[in-house]
């Protein structure tokens, strides 16, 4: 006794049996394309965070100091009527935006620390 099966079946099974390979192969790249994106934009988002932070204590640590030094130097000219009161209101207004421009680095560290936990510990855990 002995089966028989078709050449038509046995060459549709083949058929589906080579797409359902070629679609598992087509995830398996998408998977490694998504894994390989997340890899860049985290090391992107690492990057800023990196940039940021050294942004914030150049100001920090170095620019901010030194135009305070400046200003208490123009302050004491200024009562000695060597420079005029201009002047000193101008470096006053530097330093507030050196300040400002610290606290924004200060903001996007946070919230670029906050969007890397979101793609590391939340919804993409």
């Amino acid at each position: 006794f002995s089966v028989n099966i078709p050449l038509s079946l046995y060459n549709r099974e083949n058929i589906k049996s080579v797409q359902a390979k070629i679609k598992a192969d087509e995830m398996n790249e998408k998977v490694v394309d998504i894994k390989q994106q997340f890899k860049i934009t985290l090391q992107t988002l690492q990057n800023s965070i990196n940039s940021s932070i050294i942004k914030y204590r150049l100001l920090q640590e170095n620019i901010i100091p030194l135009k305070n030094e400046i200003q208490k130097n123009m302050e004491l000219y200024n009562s000695l009527d060597k420079i005029k009161p201009q002047e000193t209101i101008k470096s006053l207004n530097e330093i507030i935006s050196y300040e400002l421009r610290s606290l924004d680095e200060l903001n996007e560290y946070y919230a670029l620390v906050s969007k890397a936990r979101y793609f590391t510990q939340g919804k993409f855990k």
